[in-house]
């Protein structure tokens, strides 16, 4: 499995994020860091966990270019089977859910595989919400395509999101996905170009995954983007 994190300001999360990647019984992995410029010691402190551990590949880019394209940088890099984006103020629930969807792709052969996500308020570690996905188990085309692609265009059935879900990476190089560029909206682009290539995916009914709540929080890189008046997302502290 590879594991891709995009970082961006993001130091004071990275340990707990990281731990909870490390400590997986499932130990067969790579960790593939994606520094985007971040003008904070991200950088300094995504070396000190690769001395700790071979398994951490770090990218480094000079130049700021947004969570999505952090992404597709670290797909490039990827040797794994398997691809799971994780935000990197975000951590894994318990150290056997790699394990377990790992076990399940193999088993159901599905595209991706799904783990459910909790909301937890960063000051004080309280559970906001579980996420409950309306369905759980293996969805099959046609009716993945009729029924749950076509909800992107109106009201989402499945989660948008990318992160949490252990992709194969055959599927996304058949989709030969490429980024978009945006800043709020990205993984539903992502989706958009992924779905008509997909054959099954299985949705997991075991919280996994847990989002530090919070919110996106949209930022004006001016200097960086006169131009393209660039938007680079991330989710800040309450």
């Amino acid at each position: 499995i590879s594991i891709i994190i995009p970082v961006y300001n993001t130091a004071k999360y990275l340990s707990q994020c990281l731990n909870s990647i490390m400590n997986q019984t499932y130990k067969n992995i790579e960790i593939i860091l994606v520094n985007d410029a971040s003008p904070d010691n991200s950088l300094s402190f995504c070396q000190s966990y690769r001395n700790k551990d071979s398994r951490i590949i770090i990218i480094n880019k000079n130049k700021n270019e947004g969570v999505d394209k952090a992404r597709f940088s670290g797909i490039k890099k990827a040797n794994g089977k398997y691809i799971l984006f994780i935000d990197s103020d975000d951590w894994l629930e318990n150290s056997e859910i790699l394990s377990i969807m790992y076990q399940k792709a193999e088993e159901t052969n599905a595209d991706y595989v799904e783990m459910r996500m909790q909301r937890v308020m960063d000051r004080h570690k309280w559970i906001k919400s579980k996420g409950i996905s309306p369905v759980t188990g293996l969805i099959q085309i046609p009716e993945l395509f009729d029924k749950y692609y076509i909800s992107f265009f109106g009201t989402n059935i499945l989660s948008v999101n990318i992160w949490g879900k252990l992709y194969r990476k055959s599927t996304l190089d058949k989709a030969n996905i490429t980024p978009s560029g945006i800043c709020m909206g990205e993984d539903l682009v992502f989706n958009l170009q992924l779905f008509p290539h997909l054959k099954s995916i299985y949705i997991l009914d075991t919280i996994g995954y847990n989002y530090r709540f919070g919110g996106m929080t949209t930022k004006y890189n001016k200097h960086l983007y006169p131009d393209l008046k660039y938007l680079y997302t991330v989710k800040e502290k309450l």
